[in-house]
């Protein structure tokens, strides 16, 4: 299967293209060499960013045959359709103006200057409370789409997926009752994407508990924005990438040499 190097193509989130830490490596760069260590060869990772708009699946279909990876990695995240975005909701409730408002918002939000902002980051969580926000896509959406990317992919002889389910790594909602209504989402994403990965067959992992609840370091150790992940949450999540990574080339049939135990996960993902 592997001529020279094995190739990883990463489909990832801001974590892994912006710059919102200091002093550490990036998980992508970890998984690289971990995933060395295991198979004992070289192995190169691409990271790319996924965002679950309409046409993402030519995208990647398209990084596809640009990288010929042997294994294509995506994350799927709760943030898709559980975060509330206040420009989102202005830009819906007031038109044109909205739509200016809006964009200026979502500058804001992007850049660390104001995200690390306490008084910028408590008057955005009065907003969300007060008019509230609307999720960047649906659950139906959301879906749909790496559905297609996963279908369309899998076309490629040879290229092994694994897919990292929405696990919850962050709590968005600070009641109670927002959360259940989260997690009722969540659970829906997960099972339509359990039930299609199992169908085709795809290697698919995720947590009937969401990660907020059951994993701290994941729900922790983040940087001043409280959203994006600090030098210690990209370890621990190198670890959990290159732990599905093995998994889905042991289920394709690539053991790693001497042919080591499949790794137990306490909380699979």
């Amino acid at each position: 299967m592997y001529s020279l190097a094995v190739r990883v193509l990463l489909l990832g989130n801001s974590n892994d293209s912006g710059q919102w830490f200091e002093g550490g490596r990036k998980r992508h760069e970890i998984v690289q060499d971990r995933m060395s260590e295991i198979y004992g060869e070289p192995v190169e990772v691409i990271s790319r960013n996924v965002w679950p708009r309409e046409g993402i699946a030519d995208t990647v279909e398209g990084w596809i045959a640009r990288y010929d990876p042997d294994v294509v990695y995506l994350t799927m995240l709760a943030y898709w359709f559980q975060y509330k975005s206040v420009p989102l909701r202005v830009k819906r409730l007031f038109g044109r103006f909205g739509e200016r408002a809006g964009e200026a918002g979502f500058r804001l939000a992007e850049s660390p200057r104001w995200a690390y902002n306490r008084v910028f980051r408590a008057v955005r969580g009065v907003l969300q409370a007060s008019i509230g926000g609307d999720a960047p896509f649906t659950e139906d959406e959301v879906v749909t789409r790496v559905s297609e990317v996963i279908a369309r992919g899998i076309r490629h002889e040879g290229v092994v997926f694994a897919i990292q389910g929405a696990d919850g790594r962050t709590a968005y909602s600070k009641s109670k009752r927002g959360r259940r209504k989260d997690e009722a989402k969540r659970l829906r994403v997960h099972r339509a994407m359990q039930e299609f990965c199992e169908a085709h067959p795809v290697t698919y992992e995720n947590s009937e508990i969401p990660a907020w609840a059951s994993d701290p370091e994941l729900a922790k150790n983040r940087v001043g924005d409280g959203l994006h992940a600090n030098a210690r949450w990209h370890a621990h999540s190198a670890e959990l990438i290159a732990r599905t990574i093995q998994h889905a080339l042991q289920d394709a049939g690539h053991d790693p040499p001497a042919h080591q135990p499949r790794p137990s996960v306490a909380n699979p993902r």
